[in-house]
């Protein structure tokens, strides 16, 4: 039942683009049956990091290529972890895909690729296509991604945010939330007493790992192959992980905004997936500040981005390559939008005026149009109605957007190291130092051999 319902899905994007086709400055013809062995194949690599239906759209986008373009098709080549070097060698080759995708950022596989020159700058044929401009997206989280040369290796159509959210009168602003700062106020409410300084989803160590492996705290230069886990940051957060709780609990997420909005709980680990999400903020706790992340230079907002798709700088199909990336990037680009926000400014600015709607207009089987409430958020199995998002919402989470300065970029093998490496410090079985020294040698080793 399921791929039948999602092979109808595809049945009817592939409608809606063909309509579009000539209105999207597309030069691709369809293709007959007939004329389906004269066509060149293009490969796609896909890299699968873990299951999720995200990889769906993609394989949509590659059925309506392939129906849709009479002189290239698609190939699908996947790649897993255990693959990365193969992909590496490929691609030196010039036997490798000739377009990359992987759902989330995985730096072990696009640092080494940039590097070495294997991904092709992508602001080229943005700045050659005939509708997508640069101006269309937002310029601060692209550029970003920018490698130093200003070339554009991956591009990506959307994006989450992280972020820590408190009351005014916990922090009035995100500039405050630097890591001192911080530390010292989770510190003072243990002492009081206080018992969920913050919620309780995340472990110590479980926060220690999100700000190391996704925040640009300034301990991790990937670019420039350089770590510094012996710095006065890293003890800091390092002394912040052990304060707080050994085992994260999955508590009623309900309950944590009871507890903030109560004064009962000064912090709270949340995210921006679309714009609904801040109005569930609005709706359920008021009054709120979004802080971003700690850092020593206050709170900072970064990206985490989805559908990631990049380009064989070696490739001999580079437009018919393009092609295929462009359909990501267009207007009535088809995404899982409960689960990121719009790289394309237009569509974000679709996904506000739906969130602004406070109700649907439906018709029953009677023939009756009734209102019903546009959005809800389900807790304990019940349905809570959501506020629609307010004029000054719709304003503060466009600012939060505009003032993202990084893109979290995740190493999975300094993940490993950290998640070796830590425990011995939480256990009592090393000191501080010694756990920064040794990690400090490790990932320097690693990012030595990597360049």
């Amino acid at each position: 039942m399921k791929k039948t319902l999602i092979f109808i899905i595809a049945l009817l994007l592939l409608l809606t683009l063909l309509i579009s086709c000539e209105a999207n400055g597309s030069d691709d013809d369809i293709h007959t049956d007939e004329q389906s062995s004269e066509r060149t194949t293009i490969t796609l690599g896909i890299i699968d990091l873990r299951e999720y239906f995200g990889v769906d759209y993609t394989m949509m986008r590659v059925f309506e290529f392939n129906q849709r373009n009479r002189h290239y098709q698609i190939e699908v080549v996947n790649y897993t972890t255990d693959d990365l070097m193969r992909l590496r060698t490929e691609l030196v080759a010039g036997s490798g895909p000739d377009i990359l995708y992987t759902l989330f950022f995985e730096d072990s596989i696009f640092t080494p690729l940039m590097s070495q020159g294997l991904l092709a700058d992508l602001w080229s044929f943005i700045d050659a296509d005939p509708v997508i401009n640069r101006s269309d997206f937002w310029p601060n989280i692209l550029e970003a991604m920018q490698s130093s040369d200003g070339s554009l290796p991956v591009i990506a159509n959307q994006f989450t945010i992280q972020s820590l959210i408190s009351r005014p009168e916990t922090i009035s602003n995100a500039e405050s939330l630097t890591i001192s700062y911080f530390l010292e106020t989770i510190r003072n409410a243990v002492e009081a007493g206080i018992a969920y300084p913050m919620d309780d989803f995340m472990s110590g160590i479980d926060f220690l790992l999100y700000l190391l492996l996704y925040v640009d705290l300034g301990i991790i230069d990937l670019d420039a192959g350089v770590s510094d886990f012996e710095s006065r940051i890293f003890f800091d957060i390092l002394e912040l992980a052990d304060i707080l709780p050994r085992e994260g609990a999955f508590d009623d997420f309900f309950n944590s905004y009871e507890r903030l909005r109560r004064g009962e709980q000064l912090f709270m680990n949340g995210a921006i997936l679309y714009p609904f999400s801040y109005a569930g903020y609005e709706t359920f706790l008021g009054e709120f500040v979004m802080l971003g992340d700690p850092s020593d230079d206050g709170g900072v907002h970064g990206a985490i981005w989805k559908s990631i798709l990049a380009m064989s700088a070696v490739s001999n199909n580079q437009e018919a390559a393009w092609s295929f990336i462009r359909r990501h990037l267009l207007w009535e680009t088809e995404m899982d939008f409960t689960r990121g926000l719009p790289m394309r400014i237009d569509l974000f600015e679709e996904q506000v005026l739906i969130a602004r709607r406070a109700h649907e207009v439906v018709t029953t089987e009677n023939g009756d149009e009734i209102e019903i409430p546009n959005h809800f958020r389900v807790f304990n199995e019940i349905e809570f109605p959501v506020n629609p998002l307010t004029a000054e919402g719709a304003i503060a989470l466009r600012e939060i957007i505009e003032s993202v300065s990084f893109v979290s970029r995740q190493n999975q093998h300094i993940a490993e190291i950290l998640m070796e490496e830590l425990p011995h410090f939480f256990s009592g079985s090393r000191t501080a130092e010694d756990t920064a020294r040794i990690i400090q040698s490790r990932v320097q080793l690693y990012l030595g051999e990597r360049s």
